[in-house]
């Protein structure tokens, strides 16, 4: 069973461990904000809306210990250079040549931004690119990806909300080059628009896995209708493919991860320790996320080409099915590296892990997003390896 654990705010021991002191040190509960990796096994958590402070540019530090089982904040934004970023939300944000890139989102106004700024960890300076080419319209950019590895410096962006729950009517994809600070467009002839791309949408979830070449297309709205399909884009053609259509695709505001492996996949109804996915086969885990009922899901999916896209359930534990507050949108999901830098998985045998020594085991983080009953800041680390 797939099980989480919550994790306790650290609080430096400098500073006297009050709840006041933790609410300072850690960010407000908040929903579309961003969290990307750093080379150190640390994370970079950026922007968001809350409730107590509306729109947001603060900057976190977050790190994670799975063996205390503690989070520990570090704001940032007193350390910085230079100007600020708009605050924002459901904005892109990826980490490349040792900088965050933050690009596009809501603002406070209500209107939409492509603006694209860099965060040097050295430094701790914002500042912001200009590009060159045609740059997407404003948008929300929840649909954006890098195109690794082979082209690392390179984000696709396509889709995007315009305002409220209107989709921006754009099917071009746009590639912007960091190393250039360019946008090229790849537009759609009229016939193309109609019958072999996606329709427009937003709050979809869009992934680059490393083994096949291509990005995936997951889920999303526009105005009334949640879509339940699931496309790729060839990364050599620049052509779409829909693959299959299924009701656990139909969510907007889910978080979606690729994945290189996971640890066992099965029949084609749930996890079992039946059967191990390689790592030359696309993988894509999702969860939560706004259904066509207009319930928040609690639901955790993997589908893979092995299974011909087939989405398998992640069982969960009773504590963790039992928790409502594990269904939420407009929240962050990332993969936890190991110790040794590994973002692997240990063995499972009859239902245990095996290898400790070696794998601590592939994990992932979920952080803030909302459901009908609040928002939130709260950490959780997600052992995959436990799903059998």
């Amino acid at each position: 069973m797939l099980s989480a654990t919550k994790l306790i705010t650290q609080v430096p021991l400098a500073d006297p461990a009050t709840k006041a002191t933790i609410t300072k040190l850690a960010p407000s509960p908040r929903t579309g904000s961003s969290t990307v990796p750093t080379p150190d096994g640390r994370f970079l958590v950026f922007g968001g809306a809350s409730a107590e402070e509306g729109l947001s540019n603060d900057l976190y530090e977050l790190s994670i210990d799975t063996v205390t089982e503690t989070a520990s904040w570090k704001p940032l934004n007193h350390l910085h250079s230079g100007a600020l970023p708009m605050p924002r939300y459901d904005h892109a944000a990826f980490f490349i040549d040792n900088q965050m890139i933050v690009m596009g989102g809501a603002g406070p106004d209500g209107s939409c931004l492509n603006d694209v700024w860099v965060y040097d960890i050295a430094s701790y300076r914002w500042d912001l690119l200009k590009t060159s080419g045609g740059a997407p319209s404003p948008r929300t950019m929840r649909g954006a990806a890098t195109l690794h590895p082979q082209d690392s410096n390179k984000i696709l962006v396509w889709g995007g909300g315009a305002d409220g729950s209107r989709a921006v009517q754009d099917s071009s994809v746009h590639v912007l080059d960091i190393a250039a600070l360019s946008w090229t467009t790849y537009a759609v002839s009229p016939a193309e628009a109609t019958s072999s791309v996606p329709p427009p949408r937003l709050g979809h979830s869009l992934v680059s896995c490393t083994s096949a070449h291509a990005v995936y297309l997951l889920g999303g709205m526009n105005a009334d209708t949640i879509f339940d399909d699931l496309w790729t884009l060839s990364l050599d053609s620049w052509k779409w493919t829909r693959l299959a259509t299924h009701a656990a695709f139909a969510v907007s505001g889910h978080a979606a991860l690729a994945l290189d492996r996971f640890p066992r996949l099965a029949s084609p109804k749930a996890i079992t320790n039946a059967t191990q996915v390689s790592s030359s086969q696309a993988i894509i885990l999702w969860a939560g996320g706004l259904t066509k009922s207009m319930a928040v899901s609690d639901k955790w999916y993997v589908a893979s080409a092995s299974t011909n896209w087939e989405p398998h359930t992640v069982p969960l534990a009773k504590a963790m099915a039992a928790d409502r507050s594990m269904a939420r949108l407009d929240h962050c999901l990332f993969v936890i590296p190991d110790s040794a830098g590994k973002s692997g998985i240990s063995e499972i045998k009859d239902g245990e892990p095996v290898g400790a020594d070696e794998h601590e085991g592939m994990r992932v983080g979920m952080f803030g997003g909302m459901n009908h009953g609040g928002v939130f800041h709260d950490v959780h680390v997600l052992n995959l390896d436990g799903c059998n």
